[in-house]
């Protein structure tokens, strides 16, 4: 057979392979031929595939691989201090300019440059590099005490405890009598911290037995709330019933001052070492002259130290309500007998219009609780309800009344010698 010229190399691929189908090649050189083609075939895909990627990286990127100047965004945090307030602005700056100190180093702008990065690359890809908006603190704080006030306005409108929302809700007269000793601070503090969560306007007067006192006043201050601190001239006795005659002398003291000072909202009996619901004060607004409400004494009151009585069964007082949703009778210490007996109720569970201490003339009247509703309950409503619910746990946790106390609490680093 007589062979054709040798071919010029090199020759592109689609003509080898036509001259290699016009060879007739036969035997055993065939498959070593065609494993010659399938090679040259797939270097050909393989290295066309990656060099064609290459260019079209390199001719129709916009962004280089690799740039002599970086893109990371610079930072620049400028803190400018004056006598009476301080500012801290964060500028984000999109250009590649480096920044610069400033010439008068006596100067009170101190700028603050960090140092910058080349661009990231991950392969043969380069990231571009944003700024993380941060928000501005100050703005934030702004933000956040709009949205509290906000919540605060729907609560008092929208109250889910109040079915008849009023958009101007009555103050908050809270009443609590004190006096100094070891257990003050605890229950002030506990109470003050209640009070601290009412969206409502509030006036708290503390009653302090024996005059005021630095102790208490520097609690009321930390409290952060509106008070008026009032003194009263007698001291307050140890035993438990001649304690209970003091403090409805000086409940009454506090009634005077309110009739006096015409202050107006609604009356709440809150004792320092009780525990109230915040729904007794949503409660509070119905109040149109007297109201009632259940109070679940978790002691005895006419035994506190639960002497020989290890095990004291809880005891409600409040009112009750018949089918229709009125006033039947009355839960008080006393279970065989369910009429009106205020001489033997707690003050706790009673609420009070200031309007209706107006028509009162207080300095005739006995000082307790009977003396100020009298013997006739046609006017009382009962809240919660209609008494259903419990709105103020009645405790008394106390020490003896000559347990020393470091002054305000304040515990010594240093262990004294022997």
């Amino acid at each position: 057979m007589k062979l054709p010229l040798p071919l010029p190399l090199p020759l592109p691929l689609p003509l080898v392979v036509q001259q290699m189908q016009s060879f007739n090649l036969k035997g055993s050189s065939s498959p070593f031929w065609l494993l010659i083609h399938f090679l040259c075939c797939l270097g050909s895909t393989v290295l066309g595939f990656r060099f064609s990627r290459l260019l079209f990286f390199l001719f129709f990127s916009s962004s280089p691989l690799f740039s002599s100047q970086p893109h990371l965004s610079t930072i620049t945090t400028t803190t400018t201090t004056t006598t009476t307030i301080t500012t801290i602005t964060t500028t984000f700056s999109s250009s590649s300019s480096s920044s610069s100190f400033p010439s008068n180093s006596s100067s009170l702008n101190t700028t603050f440059s960090h140092p910058v990065t080349t661009r990231p690359v991950v392969g043969r890809h380069g990231i571009r590099v944003r700024p993380w908006p941060h928000p501005d603190p100050l703005q934030l704080m702004r933000a956040h005490h709009i949205l509290r006030q906000v919540q605060l306005e729907q609560r008092k409108v929208f109250s889910a405890n109040n079915p008849n929302p009023n958009p101007n809700p009555k103050p908050i007269l809270v009443v609590t009598p004190t006096y100094v000793r070891a257990a003050q601070a605890l229950h002030l503090t506990a109470l003050a911290h209640t009070l601290r969560l009412l969206p409502y306007h509030l006036s708290w007067l503390v009653i302090e037995a024996a005059g005021v006192t630095n102790v208490t006043a520097s609690i009321l201050a930390r409290s952060s709330l509106p008070f008026f601190h009032l003194a009263f001239a007698g001291s307050m006795p140890h035993t438990f019933q001649a304690r209970r005659v003091v403090q409805d002398r000086m409940r009454l003291h506090a009634l005077r001052f309110i009739s006096e000072q015409k202050m107006e909202g609604i009356v709440v009996f809150a004792d320092e070492s009780n525990i109230h619901d915040l729904k007794l004060f949503d409660e509070a607004q119905k109040v149109k002259s007297v109201g009632a409400i259940n109070l679940n004494f978790l002691t005895d009151p006419r035994n506190p130290n639960q002497e020989n009585n290890p095990q004291p069964q809880p005891v409600v007082q409040g009112p009750v309500c018949n089918s229709d949703g009125q006033l039947s009778g009355w839960r008080t210490l006393d279970s065989t007998n369910d009429a009106f007996a205020p001489q033997n109720m707690e003050w706790a569970g009673f609420l009070l219009d200031s309007k209706w201490l107006l028509e009162k003339d207080l300095d005739k009247l006995d000082a307790n609780l009977k003396g100020l509703l009298g013997d006739n309950d046609s006017g009382i409503e009962p809240l919660g309800k209609c008494a259903a619910n419990v709105l103020v746990w009645w405790i008394r946790a106390e020490t003896q009344p000559d347990a020393k106390f470091p002054p305000g609490w304040a515990i010594e680093q240093e262990i004294p010698s022997a």
